[in-house]
């Protein structure tokens, strides 16, 4: 399966490769079939709002983002649980948010002990 462009929503697929309905106008927040989000090495990213209603991620990875230190809505996110992975490495993210992610069965690799 090629790369996906989050650009270009049409371009968002399902686990089976099917392509997902999401609005162009937020393509992140609308694409409720997304199961892996790289969003790695973006070091002025702060804000992952969006990712509270996309419940069918499996996989985050969120290394090197060194202003990054708000996971809320990855604890919000009813679909994150046992099995999924996030990764935090390079991230001022709190070992307390990261044992709260731990809670929830989520596999985290972090910068904490």
């Amino acid at each position: 399966m090629s790369g996906v462009d989050l650009r270009r929503p049409s371009a968002v697929l399902d686990p089976l490769g099917f392509a997902c309905a999401s609005s162009p106008s937020s393509a992140i927040s609308r694409s409720e079939c997304l199961i892996t989000l790289g969003l790695g090495n973006n070091f002025s990213l702060t804000n992952i709002g969006a990712l509270v209603d996309l419940t069918n991620l499996h996989e985050v990875l969120l290394v090197n983002n060194v202003s990054l230190s708000n996971i809320q809505p990855l604890l919000n996110n009813t679909g994150l649980s046992t099995g999924d992975l996030v990764e935090l490495v390079g991230t001022n993210v709190s070992c307390t948010d990261v044992v709260a992610l731990e809670l929830k069965e989520v596999t985290v690799i972090s910068d904490c002990p």
